[in-house]
Formats: structure tokens, C-alpha cells, sequence
């Protein structure tokens, strides 16, 4: 394949690399920054302590950015 992106989506490529929102089932919320989303909106984020959360995109209700 060409393409290092594997054609995911551009509306989920836009918030790679941008801080955000996720959340998830049972009003969880994570922020950070978005390393890596798929078209199935698995996800990986940074938080603020640099660890790493893999969020699995059938969990996931909403990806919004953060502005604080």
C-alpha cells in the first residue's frame, strides 16, 4: 500500500495530532493527544503523564477537540 495512512478517513485524520475528548461507554472521558485513529475509530491517545490508551471504537460515543 502507498499511502502510511491505510485511507483512513479525513474527518477522523483531522483530529491526529490534536488534543481531545474521547468518550466512551458508562460516561468515561479521556483526554490527550490523538496518536493514531483507524476507520473503526479504535484509537490511541497520549495523555498528559505521556501514557498510552488504546480505546476500542466499538466503545467509543464521541471524539471532540480539546480547547482548554
Amino acid at each position: 500500500m502507498d499511502n502510511n495512512e491505510f485511507n483512513v478517513n479525513e474527518q477522523f485524520l483531522a483530529f491526529k495530532g490534536k488534543k481531545v475528548i474521547v468518550g466512551v461507554r458508562n460516561d468515561i472521558e479521556y483526554s490527550g493527544t490523538l496518536i493514531a485513529i483507524d476507520n473503526y475509530l479504535n484509537s490511541v491517545i497520549e495523555k498528559e503523564d505521556g501514557a498510552l490508551q488504546t480505546l476500542k471504537g466499538g466503545e467509543v460515543n464521541f471524539i471532540i477537540l480539546d480547547e482548554n
